[in-house]
């Protein structure tokens, strides 16, 4: 509203306000009108309204006031807000001191339009702060005479007066100091000390100022620190509130730093004392101990039995040494009184040199005395522990340098400036004949002949006079004098010895034999030279870039120039451009290593071009390498241009045969068409003999089955023997066909690859797992070797790849006597982009062997490897040529290395996809011991095992060995049970319910105490090998596979139990896994190895009689229905795709066969484990699983 009302209005509203008040309108950046003045204004400064309104400050004002109220006004502008400021005011008789606020008045647009300001009368103020100023001027004249430091501050440290006193002693001028915080010059460490002094001496009483002391330290601007005493009085007003402060300070820094002067002596002469690093003691005149350092105190361990060291004298710290045997010395432990007076003598008189001591921790001290003036005495006790140690080694070091120098191959002899031999080692007797003990003492010039002696020590004297060095670090070759006076030459290397003496040792090493080889060589160079200068062939020695170093005459005869004209020239210089590239790269290839035949023309002297043929070879320089740098190429030439034109001729006549050839290309279309007719004939053949084969296999099924009926009925001897001669004579005709019919099925075409992602160690293991059986019976180790770091799942045809490794093993073991037999993944070689694997097995044997002419026919279709071999072991001859088929349709090779009597190695490469591991569910768990276990009495064991045919069966066996048994169902109860603690030992089996074996016993192994630490042993009837480590991590002791071996067991439970301990090298899987032959098999074919397993291992049930006696027939009761219970938990899992359920069902029929010896059961149970197979696969093993339960249960009947 004042920004936009009107001159009137404007004046009758200043004329309302109390305070003298003026406003001007804002024409323009510099351009500022009176508008209006009210009374109380015009009475301070005598102004009246009519002589100022409507005009500019310079028209009503002196041009200076008028120049600084306008810079006012733009400031007050620029700033947009208030702005205050002080203004004195002379006018004719008018002269006051005005404070005066400036305000910006804003119009509706947010322009300045108008200032209005305000003012007030402050001249008795201003007056009476100029008479304050007098006075404290006179004050200040009399404060700045003083000498001490006067200053005045505010409560909070602001210093509002200082001395000149004060100013000199901080450095700056009093202005500078002035407003600024006397806090700000002490250091941080008083700072906070001194502002709590004055806290605490604040008095609210202002009559009576409280006043005190302080030191402090105040750092100048010069950075130096001063100390000052302060005397302080506090300064109330009347109100008795406390306004600040007044200091008087007396600089006592000298003071200070002559204290601070004496401490630090004191304390470095401590620290000089304590920083020795020998012990050091000061005895004063009386011989008390009155200084002392902490090295004193450990190497004077008998002054731990005083109080307080100090004051003790001399003579009581020795008597103490003594009787603590701190000291040991042989005087003192014989006569303790003489040896101490001895001492006290030389402690009184000190020697020039040290005594020594040694204590009873074996240290050696250097004890060295001196009396001072004042009569006192300084000890020093120097450890020379080092330095005796140091002595005994470099005593040691001589011994051994000795023993080397008597052994080592080279003579090695020392003399001094004389000439006089000081050392001769035994390869020095050896070399000159001489025994050591004939020529130490003596010249060395004995050993040389006359002239050099007459010049060796010649070469000494100079060296000692002169410096001049001829001999010495110089190698050299030398002649040498033995003791029959026969020559040696000898390399000769000699170097000085300085030191306390100056002394030459010697290498001599006997160089006869290279001296003799060095003369041959030359013979052969100049024999070598005598051949080239003669040969009609150009032989030249090359650089590596070429160059000729030698070349042979017969250059003059082929190429016309004298050899003279080609040595140091490259040959490429005289090579046709064409051939340059050919020979550049057959340089290179000589040159690494390999001898090549080059072809090349060269231009004779007149100009023609000529063909030669050249071999060339690397020679390797003495002291050459293998980069070619220090090598050379010796080349043997010859002129071939004759022959070159007689096979172009021959290029001519060949490209008159290959239109020949053309014509007869005509002639093969017709001859393949005829080929294939012959071959749609040999597939119909095929074909038929695959359909009678098939037919053949079936009844052959039958009659199989039949014979493993008529086993477990009573028969007599005589029809036993019928019974199983038809049964191999079955298998037999079996195998037979299985061959003719897989041929068939190859050459008829039909053979189909797989493609299916599969586990790679499974199909290896499941091969000798069905082997490990007869190979055992024959006596032969069977083994397997896959590298840790082959992929684990690959896509290919599994079934095909077991079939060859089941052939190739199958004829290992056939033809193998006695030794071993291993199958070996030797390579595994991938693809650039990792998607495709190259992988070789090898099957080695030590059998019979092949002869050369054998091995080339040996895969040809009905081809063995004599005539005997049929009539001798059997089979058609098509195994092989089948495999070979097999290994070349999955993108490989197969062949075989062999030495008659020798052995065989049958090795083949296939090509296989990478497979994708969550294709395979997880293995089951398993586990292997590291050692032989023992047995135990009286154990208290807990029993993992759902299954409660195996439970019982446990415990019947764990009772008859005088063990206490808690059974549980899962790994769940286990680890519930293990917390009560109280077992002795726990066998967890490791296919359960709720909790596999495997989680439990980690579960356990994280048990607090004695109950996580307890020996835990499985039992499976996972029988595979390879997965030992896994399963040890999970904190297993060692495992036993089902069918339990129980003296292997009862061993174990004895040596986990704390009981007796047998030989660590007895292996528990040895016995435990000895019969596992019925596993890896599936498919087709697997049905036919499948019916050549028993129905029941009978020396498994008599085991099994044996071990639970009375029990047995119990358990032969509960095999049925556990069994059926379990295959028709595995039926159900399949058909709901539960694969987890399906496989530990699987797993513990299979071990539950394993335990009553239903050896087919078992292997079909293993199979199904698997549960990647294709439905159909799963439902044909289902169907024979329930077929051979029912004959295995049949064939239980009669035997008790």
């Amino acid at each position: 509203m004042l920004a936009t009302c009107s001159q009137d209005d404007l004046l009758r509203i200043i004329q309302t306000i109390g305070v003298p008040t003026f406003a001007m309108d804002v024409l323009g950046d510099d351009l500022f009108h009176y508008v209006a003045i009210n009374g109380r204004l015009e009475e301070i400064t005598g102004l009246f309204t009519s002589a100022v309104l409507g005009r500019t400050p310079a028209e009503v004002l002196s041009p200076a006031q008028a120049a600084a109220l306008e810079q006012r006004c733009r400031n007050c502008v620029r700033l947009r807000g208030t702005l205050e400021y002080e203004h004195e005011l002379d006018l004719r008789d008018t002269h006051r001191w005005l404070r005066v606020a400036l305000v910006p008045l804003f119009d509706t647009m947010g322009r300045i339009v108008r200032l209005m300001g305000t003012v007030t009368d402050v001249t008795e103020q201003k007056r009476a702060e100029q008479d304050l100023l007098r006075t404290h001027e006179l004050y200040r004249g009399v404060l700045d005479q003083q000498q001490d430091l006067i200053s005045r501050f505010l409560p909070d440290t602001t210093l509002t007066y200082v001395n000149v006193a004060y100013a000199r002693a901080m450095g700056r001028p009093a202005h500078e100091l002035i407003g600024t915080r006397f806090a700000q010059s002490l250091p941080d460490l008083d700072r906070d000390r001194v502002l709590r002094l004055f806290q605490r001496n604040r008095t609210q009483d202002g009559s009576n100022p409280t006043g005190f002391s302080n030191e402090n330290a105040l750092i100048n601007n010069a950075g130096e620190l001063r100390w000052i005493r302060w005397r302080n009085v506090a300064l109330s007003d009347p109100a008795g509130r406390i306004i600040g402060y007044q200091s008087v300070g007396t600089d006592i820094t000298d003071q200070r730093r002559a204290e601070e002067g004496l401490r630090t002596a004191r304390q470095s002469l401590r620290e000089a004392i304590d920083s020795i690093s020998e012990g050091f003691a000061l005895y004063d005149p009386e011989d008390r101990l009155s200084l002392y350092n902490q090295n004193f105190v450990v190497d004077t361990p008998q002054l731990a039995s005083f109080a307080s060291p100090l004051g003790v004298t001399f003579e009581q710290i020795l008597r103490a040494g003594v009787a603590s045997r701190q000291i040991v010395d042989a005087d003192a432990a014989r006569d303790p009184e003489r040896w101490i007076s001895d001492r006290m003598n030389s402690h009184r008189h000190p020697p020039e040199n040290p005594i020594e001591l040694r204590l009873a921790n074996g240290r050696h001290l250097s004890v060295a005395e001196r009396r001072t003036k004042d009569g006192s005495i300084v000890c020093i006790q120097t450890d020379i522990t080092r330095l005796r140690e140091q002595e005994a080694k470099i005593r040691e070091s001589e011994r051994r340098l000795k023993v080397i120098l008597d052994t080592a191959a080279d003579a090695i002899l020392t003399i001094d400036e004389a000439g006089l031999i000081r050392d001769f080692n035994k390869a020095a007797e050896r070399i000159f004949g001489y025994a050591a003990r004939d020529v130490i003492g003596r010249s060395i010039e004995m050993l040389m002949p006359e002239d050099m002696a007459k010049r060796h020590q010649g070469f000494i004297d100079t060296n000692r006079r002169t410096g001049i060095n001829r001999i010495i670090g110089i190698g050299r070759e030398v002649c040498g004098k033995r003791a029959d006076g026969t020559l040696v030459d000898l390399d000769l290397a000699i170097s000085k010895v300085s030191g306390g003496e100056t002394l030459f040792t010697g290498i001599l090493r006997d160089i006869t034999d290279r001296k003799q080889t060095e003369r041959e060589l030359r013979d052969s160079e100049q024999r070598f030279r005598l051949l080239a200068d003669n040969a009609t062939d150009i032989i030249s020695l090359h650089a590596p870039d070429t160059a000729i170093l030698y070349i042979s005459p017969s250059c003059m005869s082929q190429l016309g120039h004298a050899p003279g004209e080609l040595t140091g020239r490259r040959l490429t210089d005289f090579v046709h451009p064409d051939d340059r590239a050919t020979l550049e790269a057959r340089r290179n290839e000589v040159l690494e290593g390999h001898p090549r035949l080059a072809k090349f023309r060269l231009r004779h002297r007149d100009g023609r071009w000529l063909w030669f043929e050249s071999m060339a070879a690397r020679i390797e320089a003495t002291t050459g390498g293998s980069t070619g740098t220090g090598a050379s190429i010796l080349a043997s030439s010859r002129e071939i241009t004759e022959r070159v034109r007689y096979e172009q001729d021959l290029r001519e006549a060949s490209d008159r045969l290959t239109a020949q050839a053309a014509e007869l290309r005509t002639l093969a279309v017709d001859l393949d068409a005829a080929r294939r007719v012959a071959e749609q004939a040999s597939r119909g053949k095929s074909q038929f003999l695959a359909m009678m084969s098939h037919e053949l296999r079936t009844p052959m099924t039958g009659v199989l089955g039949m014979v493993d009926l008529l086993v477990g009925t009573p028969l007599s001897d005589e029809q036993r023997h019928y019974v199983r001669t038809l049964g191999s004579s079955a298998k037999t005709l079996l195998t037979l066909l299985n061959d003719v019919l897989d041929f068939s099925k190859i050459e008829a075409g039909q053979l189909q690859i797989e493609t299916i992602d599969f586990d790679l160690r499974r199909v290896v293991e499941d091969v000798v797992q069905l082997f490990l059986g007869h190979a055992a019976d024959k006596g032969i180790a069977l083994t397997a070797t896959i590298p840790a770091d082959a992929p684990e799942v690959l896509c290919g045809d599994p079934t095909r790849l077991r079939q060859v490794l089941f052939n190739l093993v199958s004829n290992a073991i056939k033809f193998t006597q006695n030794g071993e037999v291993e199958v070996r993944l030797t390579t595994v070689e991938p693809s650039p982009d990792s998607t495709q694997y190259l992988l070789r097995f090898e099957v080695t044997d030590t059998g019979l062997g092949l002869k050369d002419e054998e091995c080339a026919r040996l895969f040809e279709p009905f081809v063995q490897a004599d005539t005997t071999t049929t009539r001798r072991f059997g089979g058609t001859g098509l195994g092989l040529a089948i495999c070979r088929q097999l290994v070349e349709a999955m993108g490989g090779s197969i062949d075989v290395r062999s030495e008659w009597g020798c052995g065989s190695i049958f090795f083949f490469s296939v090509l296989l996809e990478r497979g994708r591991t969550d294709s395979l569910p997880p293995p089951a768990d398993w586990t292997a011991p590291d050692a032989a276990p023992r047995s135990a009495q009286g154990a208290k064991i807990l029993l993992a095992e759902d299954n409660e045919v195996n439970r019982m069966l446990v415990m019947k066996m764990l009772e008859r060995l005088g063990h206490v048994t808690e059974p549980v169902h899962n790994g769940k109860e286990a680890v519930e049970a293990a917390k009560g603690g109280g077992f002795d030992l726990i066998l967890m089996d490791m296919q359960m319910p709720v909790m596999d074996g495997a989680t439990a016993t980690r579960e356990i192994r994280r048990l607090p105490g004695v109950a996580g630490r307890v020996p835990i042993l499985a039992l499976t009837a996972d029988a595979i090998s390879n997965h030992r480590e896994r399963h040890l991590e999970a904190g297993l002791d060692g495992y036993f596979t089902k069918p339990i071996d129980w003296k292997m067991l009862a061993e174990a439970i004895t040596r986990l139990t704390g009981a007796e301990t047998l030989p660590e090298d007895t292996p528990a899987e040895e016995s435990a896994c000895r019969k596992s032959s019925e596993e890896g098999m599936d498919g087709e074919r697997d049905g036919d190895l499948l019916i050549q397993l028993p129905l029941l291992d009978t020396d498994r049930l008599d085991e099994l009689h044996a071990a639970v006696g009375d029990s047995y027939d119990m358990m032969i009761d509960m095999f049925p229905e556990s069994a059926r219970e379990e295959l028709g938990a595995l039926r159900a899992a399949l058909d709901a795709g539960d694969a987890a359920t399906a496989r530990r069902a699987a797993h513990t029929l299979k071990g539950i066969a394993a335990s009553f010896g239903a050896t087919r059961v078992q292997a079909i149970a293993h199979m199904l484990e698997d549960t990647t197979l294709p439905r159909d696969r799963s439902n044909a093993l289902i169907a024979s699983l329930e077929t051979t339960l029912s004959a295995t249960l049949a064939a239980l009947e009669p035997i008790d």
